[in-house]
């Protein structure tokens, strides 16, 4: 798992914009799913 979080973050330090887009949208489904549970 490292090694593969050292080769996605490896490149660059920082993100691109399309990689936050897809971050948000994830972190938003997941959130949907998440909240009607508690």
């Amino acid at each position: 798992m490292k090694a593969v979080l050292k080769k996605w973050f490896g490149r660059d330090a920082g993100f691109t914009l399309t990689e936050l887009a897809v971050a948000m949208v994830v972190i938003g489904v997941l959130a949907s799913i998440a909240v009607p549970n508690f």
